[in-house]
């Protein structure tokens, strides 16, 4: 049994020695990710940004999920909102993880970086309205 402390510090510890350009990792980092969002502690926002560039979509898709949980707890939100702007411009992107991130930036009422199109598969399903994402149907 360990101290929720502890547990937290191990699960931190956990996912940063699986970096996000590891190919043979994408299952222990999602499931980390995970537990780390259960956790409900704030801290871990800005320890998952940089696993928005994962090569897993499931693991981009937790972290957006992530910090959807976490945003009100969050001290980290003008660098949690930069990435996600950069995310959804990224045509590189697979259209799952553009929409998935396009859908939690609508439902964060985030604002949208207006210099930076739109990727492809986000301005299908999305538009710009007052400076936010907004279902484009």
């Amino acid at each position: 049994m360990a101290s929720k402390e502890d547990y937290f510090s191990d699960l931190m510890a956990a996912l940063k020695t699986r970096a996000p350009d590891d190919h043979r990792t994408v299952q222990g980092k999602c499931e980390l990710v995970a537990c780390l969002a259960d956790t409900e502690d704030a801290r871990v926002v800005e320890v998952l940004l940089p696993y928005l560039d994962d090569h897993g979509d499931d693991v981009q898709c937790g972290v957006v999920d992530a910090l959807g949980r976490l945003w009100e707890k969050s001290d980290a939100k003008a660098l949690a909102v930069a990435k996600l702007q950069a995310v959804i411009a990224d045509d590189a992107r697979s259209a799952r993880v553009l929409r998935h991130t396009a859908a939690a930036m609508n439902r964060l009422q985030l604002p949208i970086d207006a210099t930076r199109p739109l990727a492809p598969a986000v301005a299908e399903d999305f538009v710009v309205k007052d400076g936010k994402l907004a279902p484009a149907h």
